[in-house]
């Protein structure tokens, strides 16, 4: 291998690393402009991820439910819904009736409370943006 080859592989490789980090630098933007939309709403919104693991949740979440931002990072969506509403929820969100795209659910406050809630959900690549209004 010559000067000449040993220049492009590194030149190569430089530009391998630039995509890279121009790609991570999209996906930590898009995170930060989420997570500032969602902080700044008052209705119940999350980000839930593909497994149901909540990674955003707003403050008006936080005051209805009665959990802090830790706790509900901590949580599935589904920990969160009537137990009896978890068939309606898997069955929309991950099963055979993916062409709803809003349906009602209770959840269950810290508190034990049931809250009714009309949830509209859209899917992303990774995660859903649920958001709910109470009934």
């Amino acid at each position: 291998m010559g000067l000449f080859d040993i220049f492009l592989n590194k030149e190569k490789g430089k530009q391998e690393l630039q995509d890279k980090a121009a790609k991570l630098k999209a996906t930590i933007t898009r995170k930060i402009s989420q997570h500032e939309a969602i902080k700044s709403t008052n209705r119940l919104a999350l980000f839930v991820s593909i497994e149901d693991y909540i990674s955003n949740a707003s403050s008006a979440m936080t005051d209805v439910t009665g959990y802090s931002q830790t706790e509900l990072m901590k949580m599935k969506f589904t920990d969160l819904i009537f137990p009896s509403d978890l068939t309606k929820y898997a069955s929309i969100i991950h099963g055979t009736k993916r062409d709803i795209k809003s349906f009602t659910v209770r959840l269950l406050t810290k508190d034990k409370e049931i809250v009714s809630t009309k949830v509209t959900f859209s899917k992303s690549e990774n995660h859903y943006y649920l958001e709910l209004t109470k009934n």
